[in-house]
């Protein structure tokens, strides 16, 4: 049975955190969801784009997700889906899992250039092999 809204106000929301305040148990899972759904985006695209441009990949994650929302409301205002939600928090948290992606690729590059960095001093292999049964 398809259910439509009287209020077009249902189908969007632009004030920030509004409704992960307002219904914090449904939106929870959700919300993790939508950070984990760019955490490659940001890890990836960086790769893909030579140079680990950071400032171009949050920007391209931000608009890739403004795109999403903005056709999400077009389909719902169009079609009258009212499952489709358009939502500002969606935005934000896309956004956040962006820069956890670029945070970890950030990370992983420190610690890697820190053991290459750490195995090229050391003359005997068997200090590295030791070194890699330790961190095991």
């Amino acid at each position: 049975m398809l259910m439509f809204h009287r209020n077009t106000t249902d189908w969007f929301n632009f004030i920030p955190f509004h409704s992960m305040v307002a219904d914090y148990r449904g939106h929870s899972l959700q919300s993790l969801l939508n950070i984990i759904l760019f955490i490659p985006y940001g890890f990836l695209l960086p790769n893909l784009l030579g140079k680990q441009k950071y400032k171009k990949t949050i920007i391209y994650g931000f608009f890739t997700s403004l795109f999403i929302e903005v056709f999400q409301l077009s389909m719902t205002l169009i079609f009258r889906f009212p499952e489709w939600y358009c939502d500002v928090d969606d935005l934000i948290l896309n956004t956040i899992g962006v820069l956890i992606g670029i945070l970890l690729i950030i990370t992983s590059k420190f610690v890697i250039n820190t053991l290459w960095k750490l195995f090229k001093r050391r003359k005997n292999p068997h200090e590295v092999v030791a070194f890699f049964y330790f961190f095991s």
